[in-house]
């Protein structure tokens, strides 16, 4: 026989009481009720369509009688979820719970699987009761672009071009950009230009869209340092072969002299400032200044300086016959060695001519023959040789 020990209303579950006389434990107690089960609608996925960089879905389960609270397992979430009152009495309702399941392998891109399976959850009462047959639902995955950005970081000298790459995946997808006051697609090609002191620094930015999917944010950056202002000092006028001073002058603008060089006669070269350099050639002679900073940035200047003898040569003809050909009495360089006092003599001593400041304009008007001259330069020194007067 069985003796209940309670009896409840609909949905119960119920508790006996058994004796069996033949037993050695003649009383023994079992428990009948409604083992769990769920709704018609099983489970419910949301959304089943997403972006393959959306890494989240939501699971929504039902349940009700069995034993709870109910727990809901599912590969895709990091724990055991858990629904339901334990304390419902024999009634017990159908209770529903959204749960939060991540994707595996997400976030990806460029990736398209329009059938993805979600496995289905179980769902499982306090005596490890479950819910059977349910079935797998499809979650179709769209594609999200990536962005690529080859360079990411260029680093420029004002004046020079930046060449900049945008591409994405899936092929076919365009990048757009903007930055600087400009937009555009796919690639950038720009010159820089730095009038300032400072580095200036531009930042440009990507998109991309593909089906509703948007592809994270990439930027590209362009330093773009000022470039230097070469300048030298250098004498106009120097000795040959004697040691002359070459100093830098340049403005770095905000930035330090890394290499300084100086391209000289003859394929010459010394570096650094001071320098000195010695000349072997007579004459204008060109000295170009290279000024790199220590961005890499250069600029070059050049400059001519008189090369001249250490002393005035000594003229000894003069032919004044106005063919516009050695009609004055001149002597090369005086100009680079001061107020020069010039005399003129005959052969007897006579002065025929004078000048305390010349500057190379006298055209002899006396009589064919051999005559003398004083020459006193600035620094006291003093030239004196004959000279013949003679018109061909």
């Amino acid at each position: 026989m069985h003796i209940g020990r309670n009896i409840g209303g609909p949905g119960c579950n119920y508790s006996y009481i058994y004796y069996d006389m033949n037993s050695p434990w003649p009383f023994s107690v079992y428990i009948e009720g409604r083992t769990i089960e769920t709704a018609n609608t099983g489970w419910i996925l949301t959304p089943t369509e997403q972006c393959s960089d959306d890494c989240e879905v939501k699971i929504r389960a039902f349940a009700r009688y069995g034993v709870p609270p109910y727990s809901i397992i599912h590969p895709w979430l990091q724990g055991v979820e858990s629904m339901g009152n334990p304390n419902t009495g024999c009634q017990t309702p159908l209770v529903n719970k959204e749960v939060i399941a991540t994707r595996p392998n997400c976030p990806d891109f460029c990736v398209e699987n329009p059938n993805l399976p979600v496995p289905a959850p179980v769902v499982r009462d306090q005596c490890n009761n479950g819910i059977q047959g349910f079935s797998s639902k499809q979650l179709s995955i769209k594609p999200t672009p990536e962005i690529s950005v080859s360079p990411g970081i260029v680093e420029i000298c004002s004046g020079e071009t930046a060449n900049i790459l945008f591409d994405a995946c899936p092929d076919g997808v365009d990048v757009n950009w903007s930055g600087n006051g400009f937009q555009g697609q796919n690639l950038l090609d720009t010159t820089m230009v730095n009038t300032g002191n400072d580095t200036l620094t531009v930042v440009y930015s990507a998109s991309a869209s593909l089906n509703g999917c948007s592809a994270p944010p990439a930027k590209a950056t362009i330093h773009t340092f000022p470039l230097p202002n070469a300048a030298m000092i250098l004498p106009e006028v120097a000795i040959i072969n004697t040691d002359v001073p070459l100093l830098d002058s340049s403005d770095y603008s905000g930035g330090q002299p890394q290499f300084i060089e100086w391209l000289l006669p003859g394929g010459s070269t010394v570096s650094g400032s001071p320098a000195t350099f010695a000349f072997s050639s007579i004459g204008e002679q060109q000295v170009c200044l290279v000024a790199v900073t220590n961005y890499g940035c250069r600029d070059t200047i050049c400059k001519t300086i008189m090369i001249i003898p250490p002393d005035v040569p000594s003229p000894n003809v003069v032919t004044p016959n106005a063919d516009g050909e050695n009609d004055a009495l001149s002597f090369e360089y005086l100009s680079f060695f001061g107020p020069a006092r010039l005399t003129v003599f005959n052969r007897w001593g006579i002065v025929v001519y004078s000048s305390s400041d010349y500057q190379n304009d006298w055209i002899p008007t006396v009589t064919d023959g051999t005559y003398f001259y004083e020459l006193i330069l600035a620094d006291g020194k003093t030239k004196t040789s004959t000279l013949l007067v003679v018109r061909p």
